[in-house]
């Protein structure tokens, strides 16, 4: 992973290193540095035993002395089994060279090194234990098993690598110019019992898992930063601690993934640990989620800008506080979030938001409630969860006036309450309510949905208009599972037979008077066996169905039938979905369409057919006890579903007649179609067929979504 803000270190690949670390090894001996003098690995009369250690072999270094000593690398790409380094006035030079161990590492006391920063690598294949000592100059650092560090100096190291399948522990340790520390593993930041963990001119970056554990503090100085990578989890366990910066741009923290604050135990709760974070750039494009005790931002930290939130998501749940000190909330914009769960659960400065952007959303939920007497602005989300309360109070919402409410999405599960007497006539915002016991009172009167606006019932809210009620074009209506709708007026989008303007989508019942509709002139959808679209009287709206005309779009999803029209033409669209939606169907549910009279697609018409399996039920079908009429221009659709995996041989009867056959669809379109297979239409007197084939000559003719002159034959 790259981090953008991180220097980038050389990639000392060292072949015949890594190479070797991957051998297996057999007769190990330990092999110790005789002696406290300086001197080069390649000289035997330096080992004890003489001869010095190979691949499979152990190097150690324990001898002490009155004064330091070095023994420096000059054998290109040297490997060992394990290393030991214990004395505190030794040093291991790796030189300008890579140096490999193929086991595990024992660093305690003494110095590792290098030339410098731009050279030298030391690769771990095991595990690493380091103690109170100090490495320093080197282009590469990798561990690739389990690295512990305590009381350790790391400085000058150009890039230093957690493996995807290694884990490294910092404790009490200090990292200076380090250009980048990459994690793709596990990295535990470990302060306990007051330890300091230094982060000076180093960049540490996380691609995977990262914690810090303790009460101590993380300092970070001279440009020092954490970068939470988009797939990294920071999370903060056994808190209290502090992260400081030193005041001086760009040290900082900036968060791309997750930084969690959570209970080590089994279930959220109050805690009365505070983590703090101070005079650092605290940058959350990500998520900071806190479930346990508190977590702070101090002002330092610019985690609002002029009292905004500008960036990321804010949750905190649990009884849980999140405070930005002494900083009020004014607003959320530029695509920020909040999400506040629970009775007892804090965030400090919140209380004073009036205003929610575009792009941006506030949530509340799980018996949090809040009340607010500023006048209130939502351009953007405003989610009321179950048992909660949204109040505004004294100057209400300022995107109702006159009855008219503009802009914004409102989903409400628990109570939305405005200031007494307001009601929503017009709807030019989005609003859902969701479940039996969502609450939103000034929306009772509502009588239209606005070209910009929707309105949409969920989960079995009941709702039932006071009088007409009118959806203008380009508005959208939704009535969700269980859901019902119920029209006391006239259904104004129905006249003289004719249902058209807005879109309409019903999963649950929509009921309205004297509904007998004759033409489709916009979009519905049905989806799913239970989907009602009934008159007064409970009788099926569509049962006399004639025409969907150009502009019009019938959807029949998830099992919906509509069976023995009279007749049917289609110059719109007409799509049967019987595997799409919530609901499958079962074998008892073909055709999903039948006509008593003809039924005929026309040039402008379009005929979409999902093909789920070659069970009944799961492929669109359809009967005309008369005639099918297909016109030379009209286009045929096949969707392959998703889930379904055609075989050559697989057959579908698309199209049956009483009658005849007269034509042929012009135009063809197969979606979802695997490699190698092609689809080839039969016209048969009185059916029309599609067959699974293999591609001709083996070359694949039909891309994804992409328009073709389908194979035909008569017979």
């Amino acid at each position: 992973m790259t981090w953008s803000r991180c220097r980038r270190g050389r990639r000392m690949l060292c072949g015949a290193v890594i190479g070797a670390l991957a051998g297996s090894v057999h007769g190990q001996t330990d092999f110790f540095w005789a002696s406290p003098v300086d001197d080069v690995w390649s000289n035997s009369g330096a080992w004890s035993p003489a001869g010095g250690p190979g691949p499979g072999d152990n190097a150690i270094f324990d001898v002490t002395g009155k004064t330091e000593y070095t023994c420096t690398l000059d054998i290109t790409a040297a490997t060992v089994l394990n290393f030991t380094l214990s004395a505190s006035v030794a040093t291991f030079n790796v030189n300008d060279l890579g140096f490999g161990i193929t086991a595990d590492l024992s660093l305690s006391n003494g110095t590792m090194r290098g030339n410098s920063s731009a050279s030298g690598a030391l690769f771990v294949a095991g595990n690493a234990t380091m103690t109170n000592a100090t490495v320093r100059d080197m282009n590469q650092l990798a561990v690739l098993g389990d690295a512990v560090a305590t009381g350790m100096t790391f400085q000058n190291i150009e890039q230093w690598d957690v493996g995807s399948n290694g884990s490294l522990t910092l404790s009490d340790s200090q990292l200076i110019g380090v250009g980048e520390l990459n994690n793709q593993g596990d990295l535990e930041l470990d302060t306990g019992g007051g330890a300091l963990t230094a982060i000076d001119d180093t960049c540490v970056g996380n691609g995977k898992n990262m914690s810090w554990n303790g009460a101590g503090e993380i300092a970070l100085s001279n440009g020092g930063m954490i970068m939470n990578g988009s797939g990294g989890n920071f999370a903060v366990r056994d808190g209290g601690g502090t992260m400081t910066g030193d005041g001086k741009s760009p040290a900082g923290f900036t968060n791309d993934g997750t930084v969690s604050q959570e209970p080590t135990g089994r279930y959220p709760g109050r805690g009365s640990l505070t983590t703090t974070f101070a005079d650092l750039d605290f940058v959350n494009n990500g998520e900071v989620r806190v479930a346990f005790g508190e977590m702070l931002f101090t002002a330092s930290t610019g985690v609002t800008d002029d009292n905004i939130i500008t960036r990321g998501m804010w949750h905190v749940r649990g009884g849980s506080t999140l405070s930005f000190e002494n900083q009020q909330v004014d607003a959320i914009r530029n695509g920020a979030q909040v999400e506040i769960f629970g009775e007892f659960s804090t965030f400090n400065g919140i209380e004073f938001l009036d205003e929610v952007g575009q792009g941006s959303a506030f949530t509340i939920g799980a018996g949090y409630d809040f009340v607010t007497n500023e006048a209130f602005t939502n351009d953007g989300l405003l989610r009321v969860g179950f048992d909660s309360l949204f109040a505004i109070q004294e100057f209400g919402l300022t995107n109702l006036q006159n009855g008219v409410l503009i802009g914004g999405a409102y989903e409400v599960e628990g109570q939305l309450q405005l200031l007494a007497g307001d009601q929503v006539q017009f709807l030019e915002a989005d609003v859902s309510l969701i479940g039996a016991d969502s609450v939103f009172a000034a929306i009772d009167q509502l009588e239209t949905v606005g070209s910009q606006g929707s309105f949409a019932l969920e989960d079995g809210r009941f709702f039932q208009t006071m009088d007409d009620f009118n959806v203008v074009d380009g508005g959208r209506v939704r009535v969700g599972q269980n859901a019902f709708l119920q029209v006391n007026g006239q259904l104004v989008n129905f006249q003289n037979g004719i249902f058209e303007d807005a879109f309409f989508e019903i999963e649950g019942t929509l009921q309205a008077p004297n509904l007998v509709i004759n033409e489709i002139s916009n979009e519905l959808i049905l989806d799913g066996v239970s989907s009602m679209f009934i008159d007064g009287q409970g009788n099926d709206a569509l049962a006399a169905l004639q025409r969907i005309q150009q502009d019009g779009i019938l959807r029949l999803r998830g099992g919906r039938t509509l069976l023995n029209l009279s007749s049917l033409i289609v110059d719109g669209i007409l799509e049967i979905d019987p595997v799409g939606g919530r609901f499958r169907s079962g074998g008892d549910q073909v055709p999903q369409m039948s006509t008593a009279g003809d039924f005929e697609v026309s040039n402008t018409g379009e005929l979409i057919m999902v093909l789920g399996g070659t069970e009944p039920g799961t492929f669109a079908s359809i009967r005309a006890e008369g005639d099918a009429l297909l016109a030379g221009e009209s286009m045929l659709r096949l969707v392959i579903d998703g889930t379904f995996d055609p075989k050559v041989g697989d057959e579908f009867l698309l199209i049956s007649t009483g009658g005849n056959v007269f034509g042929e669809f012009g135009q063809f379109q197969i979606d979802g179609l695997g490699t190698g297979l092609d689809v080839e239409l039969t016209y048969l007197s009185n059916a029309v067929l599609a067959t699974v084939t293999p591609t001709p000559g083996g070359v694949g003719v039909l891309a994804l979504g992409g328009l073709v002159a389908a194979r035909r034959r008569r017979r």
